[in-house]
């Protein structure tokens, strides 16, 4: 459920940012729209990624609940491949949503100051 949240706060996000961007930019509108359409579609589409590891880890966990897996052994280990294969796919997905936020903050900074400048 915090997965869903996270990435309709990311989409959110995007989308509010996006439009700053449009105003406050001094690029022509179809130039905007270009590098605003990249960063929402990348951001999408890591979001997307992310959302669907986190999925699979709690399908993985309830899986193994449901079925009452008799030896501690077993859902230990299988437990442990679902938070490695988590950490495996999901925080290098984290780790570019996070620099190409970062990237989104610069460039609209460095807008804004030659915005200023005009």
């Amino acid at each position: 459920m915090n997965g869903k949240k996270f990435a309709s706060g990311l989409i959110w996000g995007v989308l509010l940012g996006g439009g700053y961007a449009l105003l406050k930019t001094p690029h022509a509108g179809k130039k905007n729209r270009e590098i605003i359409k990249d960063y929402a579609d990348n951001l999408s589409d890591a979001a997307h990624d992310m959302q669907g590891s986190i999925a699979q880890a709690q399908n993985a966990v309830t899986d193994l609940s449901q079925q009452g897996i008799s030896s501690a052994k077993i859902a230990r280990d299988e437990i442990n491949f679902a938070i490695q294969d988590f950490q495996r796919t999901a925080v290098p997905q984290y780790n570019d949503m996070q620099k190409k936020i970062n990237q989104f903050h610069n460039d609209m900074e460095s807008a804004q100051i030659k915005f200023q400048k005009n």
